[in-house]
């Protein structure tokens, strides 16, 4: 039902010009539009464009893909829509989730357990697919091929723009294969995006080749996922669409072991073309050889790519002339490929980059190379780095200050190698807690803040892989500035399954203060926190909750809400921030792991500011629509540097 709010609001709308209407309905909300749908039969007509314009399709869950639902749309509402979207998050089925796999486990009579289960859900959802109960006896596989390709045959030839496949799933040949419902009905698509298991070729024999070859219009193309049976799909679109490529995304998740499928056992090693690995995808993929048209994508804005191999030849295909955003997750020999770029001397416009070094960093400036590239250009807003430490932070931020003083967005988060031998972790990759910031650095910004980079920076979001005991120091400049609205203390998924939480105190009965970490880079020093400086440890644990009340303590202090209790480092830390003598402009404090759509929620807070409370400071429920709201103003940020790949392979 419309609210009395959007009533007065559908009023108001039917008084304004037509073009500043549409501007409007333009900005608003899905949830929005519906409501003012239901507020009189003008706007429902006037509305229903912009209401039906994407539609998008999700599963019962992760764990039952195949049941999509895809009756009940009125055909009305379908002939309006441009775009189509099935789309399922990735959080906790991040391996085996195809239903193929499902499909298998069913034939070997491994699963018993799991099918009385899906039967009991399908009865509770019976209302829900009354209406092709001839499916349930199919595999799943089928059954969501099948559902799914009779609604895009509901939609009228040439009419979608965007297209999206997103459930981690196979691609059925009823929908993109060669005589694919998508290619044969939707050959106009200007925007392609899929994301598919590239596990699952274990569980199945069965075709599921993609054919891409009759898009020859996309301006966005994005794979997550891709087997090495899909790369001569992806070769296909890539040449195809290379000249007018505003916007490509590419994710082959395990470089490793899909290196493996391809044919290579050894950096040395040529496959049956005669090709290295570190020229595979310049040459085979890309196509690109000494007659190539340079640059190959010559209008190409944003490029996406993680654990995907470059080489120095590749710095040719693109236009740094056009693109705005860089993002290399992971990448082999990434190093080659922005040195070459470098070396060409052609113009670089960023105004976006994200760096996430892998293991092997084989270029000959080694540990000083994203600063050279820093230095080779101007102009960034946002800036996402993830290093292999130690390496001082704060040479990495004079630089940006220098360079890049428009800098909006900053994320830094080091990984190191766990060298404490008594630790079940060692030598393993671990956070790095301290920055590499210490001694006679660390006391300079504490005794003149001026001297921190940072303070050149106008920033409104900053995420740093840092314990909260040593924040408050290295975030002094930032009290008299406006600017700052989101501190993200980033805190890996791995590091949080195999460590303390540096929020979460998951053992109040244990509790102390300390919260030494024995990766720190200085190998000893013990930081615990008081409002006025660096102290001996005190043990003391009065902000902690626990004992037979801790819960309604905890909810008592937290506004009600019963989140989980806090470590007390962290809690006088943010008292600190939201206090008088902290950051005024500071909006949200968010703490853990938020990559792919915030998969490790269990362990990840969202705090704002509480001027009315007895505390300085409330959590966010993370089912409540402030939690979301932040998510996704903030998510590039949030999201930027993942530890951890989309699927586990």
């Amino acid at each position: 039902m419309a609210t009395d709010e959007h009533v007065k609001m559908a009023d108001m709308l039917m008084t304004l010009p037509g073009e500043v209407f549409l501007l409007i309905i333009e900005k608003l909300t899905k949830a929005d539009l519906k409501k003012l749908s239901q507020a009189s039969r003008w706007l429902r007509e006037s509305v229903a464009n912009r209401l039906w314009q994407s539609i998008t399709i999700e599963p019962w869950s992760e764990y039952n893909i195949d049941r999509i639902r895809v009756t009940g749309l009125p055909q009305s509402c379908l002939q309006r829509a441009t775009q189509l979207h099935f789309r399922s998050d990735i959080q906790y089925s991040t391996t085996r989730r195809c239903p193929h796999a499902q499909d298998f486990d069913d034939s070997m009579d491994i699963d018993d357990e799991d099918d009385e289960d899906d039967e009991s859900d399908d009865e509770d959802d019976e209302d829900d697919e009354s209406d092709d109960d001839e499916l349930q006896d199919q595999p799943r596989f089928d059954r969501l091929a099948q559902r799914a390709e009779s609604l895009l045959r509901r939609i009228e030839a040439h009419r979608l723009q965007s297209f999206s496949w997103d459930l981690g799933t196979c691609v059925p040949p009823e929908i993109l294969g060669v005589n694919g419902v998508v290619p044969l009905q939707q050959p106009s698509l200007q925007s392609l995006s899929l994301i598919t298991d590239p596990t699952c070729r274990d569980y199945h024999d069965a075709e599921c080749e993609i054919d891409l070859s009759s898009f020859c219009k996309l301006q966005s193309l994005s794979w997550r996922g891709p087997n090495s049976d899909n790369l001569d799909a992806l070769t296909v679109a890539l040449r195809s669409n290379s000249t007018h490529l505003r916007k490509l995304e590419l994710d082959f998740v395990n470089w490793p072991e899909l290196r493996e499928y391809l044919g290579y056992f050894s950096d040395d090693e040529d496959d049956m073309d005669g090709i290295k690995e570190t020229d595979y995808f310049a040459y085979a993929v890309f196509g690109l050889n000494k007659r190539s048209p340079r640059p190959l994508f010559p209008t190409i804005r944003v490029l996406f790519l993680s654990q995907v191999p470059l080489s120095a030849v590749m710095a040719h295909a693109f236009n740094f002339d056009t693109l705005a955003s860089l993002t290399l997750r992971m990448c082999p020999n990434w190093d080659q490929f922005v040195g070459r770029v470098m070396q060409l001397n052609h113009p670089i416009k960023l105004k976006k980059l994200e760096i996430q070094e892998s293991d092997g960093v084989t270029y000959e400036w080694g540990e000083g190379f994203i600063l050279d590239f820093l230095n080779a250009f101007e102009g960034l807003e946002e800036l996402f780095v993830s290093q292999a430490g130690p390496a001082s932070a704060l040479e990495l931020w004079d630089h940006v200050a220098r360079r890049h003083p428009t800098l909006k967005r900053f994320v830094g988060h080091q990984r190191t190698i766990n060298t404490n031998e008594d630790s079940p972790h060692f030598e393993k990759p671990c956070d790095l807690p301290d920055l590499a910031i210490f001694g006679r650095d660390m006391r300079r910004i504490k005794e003149n803040p001026s001297q921190n980079p940072l303070a050149k920076l106008d920033l409104d979001f900053i995420g740093l892989a840092c314990m909260p005991e040593r924040l408050k120091y290295i975030l002094l400049p930032f009290t008299s500035k406006a600017s700052l609205k989101v501190l993200h203390i980033r805190q890996s998924g791995l590091d949080l399954k195999q460590y303390a939480s540096w929020a979460i105190n998951n053992h109040p009965a244990l509790a102390t203060s300390g919260t030494r970490s024995d990766t720190s880079s200085e190998g000893g020093e013990s930081l615990p926190w008081t409002d006025s400086g660096l102290t001996a440890p005190t043990g003391a644990t009065e902000d902690i909750t626990f004992g037979p009340n801790a819960v309604e303590v905890a909810a008592e202090k937290n506004g009600g809400w019963r989140g989980p209790t806090l470590r007390h480092e962290f809690r006088q830390f943010v008292e600190w921030v939201f206090g008088p003598q902290g950051i005024a402009s500071l909006d949200i404090v968010a703490f853990g792991d938020f990559a792919h759509g915030s998969r490790v929620t269990r362990n990840n807070l969202l705090l704002c500011r509480d001027a009315d409370g007895t505390s300085n400071f409330r959590l966010l429920d993370e089912y409540g629509r402030e939690w979301k709201e932040v998510r996704d103003k903030y998510r590039t940020a949030m999201e930027a540097c993942p530890v951890e790949p989309l699927f586990r392979v």
